[in-house]
């Protein structure tokens, strides 16, 4: 016989944050304690809605399955004594089971006689198993938490109701002192509460008094409701913005949607602070004709049916006219100064208590955009807009719309750079200062704009090294992780080689910076980031991973094209060979080093000086050309030569000169190779 099961938690208005979350973490709490407690089921199923949290479960075991349970104690030479008669060794073992010695039976393990006893465990049923269950759901956590009443604990919200219900029955449960039963909250205006008859008709139920408690199928009906409202109106669809279609879709229960409309005359405000103002504060979608056009209407998602709609609209039209009048005002504040006006604030922003203001920051990026300049190629009409976007790119920080709208730094900078006469090479790198904001977000559109970006990203990421502000554990304040992670697809973006381990030393002296020993770990943590961004974009292997990252200089490009290189010849005989033969040098040059400089007339075999004439290319070819297919062909080419070498000649040789001689002809060739990839992390089986 199998059941239905049915958990809700019945709550205060969840933050629309936190619900996905929450969901995700009820159901597997839920389906893990079945699974420890061998309660077997065919499916599980969450819900939430900004007042429920739920699971059920379908086709749930009647009971645990019966166990006999085995437990091994002494070896029979040791229960037993010369007579047959039970050891102390062995009446302790029973005792310590709670049987007697009667109970004892001699099983073989491991070749040899045990004393095992063995105890049958009936399983309990699963009304009975169930009664635990809310001891493992209060273990659902949440970033911010809460005392209510006088209560001792803490939860996201305060629970109200609690429903446990096996099949019509229920179940003797309790969360938060709150015991349970069956009756649960309609819509919070529409609805009633009601008693659940049994776990069955769970969302039959709910949805009869207007809740849809199936997320997907509540987000689902929003979509097609927008979908539909644009194709009538000739308008764009807007749901590209997903994060606002999540945030609507935890904020209702039974949503409906309609469209307001407002003053044109707020369309001569950027198009990013209207939709900014919208979508943050009063959570609607923006509106745009088929052209793309910004047009003054505004769609909203109403937590309740078309009853009193037209009420709805005029109440939603009054308050998004009174925040774009704010937002309008803000606006035209800021056009009647100047960036002079702005940049003369920034020194008064803090940027840390270590690292002085944003005007601090901003000097620094300007000296790094400058040390940038020796690794790109650009025009001096192309330097000096560089230049003058670094000099004054954090001016918008001290903006009224910024104050009012911090999403919007660095885009309004953008923005207002043109409108105060600056270039539309200028305007756009501030506005592009941030790119990407996240691990798939776009990149910098413009070769000024990633360079602004990436002296942005170096600078936070060598400053906050050297006072020790790393980022540990999931704990990293100052984003340096996405830092990392923009810059090294920036660097990918641009094809730009640079070894950033001299680059960071070179900043920390131009910089002032007198202690580098942070380097260290900022090369490390880099190159953790490299690792992730190879898997991530180019899906490379683990090992060809890290022998791309391990070699002896950081550089991200470097690494990236080494990895599809290893990466596309992995199967072939040739890559093989070369691993096993660089790796062979390598270690021996691991066991012993030679500083001597490598004497052609030392060679003892044309074996040994094919391999002298091979390895002094090989060193040149890497010192003097970065192209990464001809580095890689040159190490197979190699690769046969090494092992005639060794086929040939003994390296530990008695004379001291020919071995000398013979591992600086190694090390030339670790060298080359490690300054390629680290060949000993490479698997060949």
């Amino acid at each position: 016989m199998s059941h239905q099961f049915l958990y809700e938690i019945g709550l205060e208005e969840l933050p629309a944050r936190f619900i996905t979350d929450l969901e995700a973490q009820l159901k597997n709490l839920v389906s893990q304690f079945l699974n420890d407690q061998g309660l077997a089921y065919s499916k599980i199923k969450s819900y939430s809605t900004p007042r429920r949290l739920a699971v059920q479960v379908w086709d749930l075991a009647d009971s645990q399955e019966d166990k006999t349970e085995s437990f091994r104690g002494p070896a029979k030479k040791i229960a037993l004594d010369q007579d047959g008669q039970w050891t102390k060794a062995a009446l302790g073992f029973a005792k310590g089971q709670g049987m007697s010695a009667d109970d004892i039976v001699f099983k073989e393990d491991k070749g040899q006689d045990y004393a095992f006893i063995e105890k049958f465990r009936p399983g309990q049923k699963a009304d009975q198993v169930l009664e635990d269950i809310s001891q493992v759901v209060s273990g659902l956590t949440a970033p911010v938490s809460m005392k209510w009443g006088d209560n001792h604990f803490r939860f996201v919200r305060p629970v109200h109701q609690l429903v446990c219900l096996l099949d019509d029955q229920v179940i003797d449960s309790s969360l938060f002192n709150v015991s349970s039963g069956r009756k649960t909250d309609g819509h919070r205006f529409l609805g009633e509460t009601l008693e659940l008859a049994s776990a069955e008709n769970y969302e039959k139920a709910l949805k009869n008094q207007y809740v849809i408690a199936d997320r997907q199928d509540r987000q689902e009906d929003i979509a097609r409701q927008i979908e539909a409202l644009c194709q009538d109106k000739n308008w764009q669809s807007p749901l590209y913005n997903q994060a606002l279609l999540d945030e609507v879709t935890d904020l209702v229960e039974y949503p409906t949607v309609f469209f307001g409309e407002f003053d044109s005359s707020f369309l001569s405000v950027p198009e990013r602070i209207l939709e900014t103002s919208m979508a943050d504060h009063q959570r609607y979608f923006p509106v745009r004709s088929k052209l793309g056009d910004f047009l003054p209407y505004f769609i909203g998602v109403r937590n309740g049916n078309e009853a009193g709609l037209e009420n709805v609209v005029a109440g939603n039209e009054k308050v998004l006219v009174a925040r774009l009048e704010d937002a309008k005002f803000f606006y035209q504040e800021d056009k009647d100064h100047s960036i002079d006006y702005f940049l003369n604030q920034l020194d008064q922003v803090t940027y840390h208590d270590k690292l002085g203001s944003m005007q601090d920051k901003q000097d620094r990026v300007g000296q790094i955009c400058l040390d940038l300049l020796d690794y790109v190629s650009l025009t001096q009409a192309e330097r000096d807009d560089l230049s003058r976007a670094a000099a004054i790119y954090k001016f918008d920080l001290v903006t009224a719309v910024v104050d009012e709208f911090s999403s919007l730094q660095g885009y309004i900078g953008g923005v207002y750079a043109q409108e105060f006469g600056e270039s539309q090479a200028v305007a756009q790198a501030i506005g592009e200062q941030y790119l990407p904001t996240s691990s798939r977000g776009d990149l910098p559109e413009s070769k000024l704009g990633s360079i602004l970006a990436m002296a942005d990203k170096l600078e936070s990421l060598l400053m906050f090294f050297s006072i020790n502000l790393i980022p540990s554990g999931s704990n990293d304040p100052y984003a340096l992780r996405r830092a990392a992670y923009g810059l090294i697809r920036i660097l990918d973006d641009q094809d730009l080689s640079l070894d950033l381990t001299d680059f960071f030393y070179q900043l920390a002296q131009d910089l002032g910076i007198e202690d580098t020993h942070f380097i260290e770990k900022l090369d490390q943590f880099i190159k953790e980031r490299v690792d992730k961004y190879l898997e991530a974009q180019y899906q490379i292997p683990h090992d060809i991973r890290q022998a791309a990252i391990s070699g002896l200089h950081l550089n991200p490009v470097k690494a990236i094209k080494v990895g599809q290189k290893l990466a596309e010849d992995r199967g072939s005989q040739d890559y093989k060979f070369m691993v096993e033969s660089l790796s062979r040098v390598a270690n021996m040059t691991q066991q012993e080093t030679s500083h001597a400089e490598v004497d052609p007339d030392l060679a003892q075999s044309q074996s040994e000086e094919d391999l002298i004439k091979a390895s002094v290319f090989l060193l040149g070819l890497f010192q003097e050309s970065d192209d990464i297919t001809a580095q890689y062909e040159a190490l197979k080419e190699i690769s046969p030569k090494i092992e005639a070498f060794f086929d040939n000649n003994m390296v530990n040789t008695e004379d001291d000169q020919v071995r000398a001689n013979r591992y600086a002809i190694l090390d030339q060739i670790t060298q080359a190779s490690h300054s390629f990839a680290d060949f000993n992390q490479l698997l060949t089986k």
